[in-house]
């Protein structure tokens, strides 16, 4: 999940934070495959589940592998910044090489759909943390 206020640690906020004070955002390896779904959709979907008949458990995300490496050099081709962009900059870390939903039943059983693709959500979530850090 990733969206306007998240944890500034996180990977999304911590490159863009990075970029915007043109600093090297350097992140491991990270041929990682992750499910990144934005915030909006999460809450839509957990909302779709619960007014649904669906009894159990619910697989929530995207169901679209990317790479964690994929993830920041968008951000960085969006900010104008890839340069900065430093992957294997890093220690790789004992992260699951693979992490990605299958919501099959969420989509087939409510009409579930995201709202938001990566290259969107980035572009928003980019834009929510430029005027964050601008105001600070």
């Amino acid at each position: 999940m990733y969206g306007p206020f998240e944890s500034p640690q996180r990977l999304v906020p911590y490159i863009v934070s990075s970029l915007v004070s043109n600093k090297p955002a350097e992140i491991s390896e990270n041929q990682q495959v992750r499910d990144y779904l934005h915030v909006e959709d999460v809450a839509a979907a957990l909302l779709a589940v619960a007014k649904s008949l669906i009894d159990g458990p619910v697989n929530v995300g995207s169901g679209k592998p990317v790479t964690v490496e994929d993830i920041a050099r968008r951000i960085g081709a969006i900010m104008g910044r890839e340069c900065l962009v430093r992957t294997r900059a890093l220690t790789p870390n004992s992260q699951p090489a693979f992490i990605c939903a299958n919501n099959s039943m969420l989509k087939e059983r409510t009409g579930w759909r995201p709202k938001y693709d990566v290259e969107r959500g980035l572009r928003q979530t980019i834009d929510w943390w430029k005027g964050r850090l601008a105001a600070i």
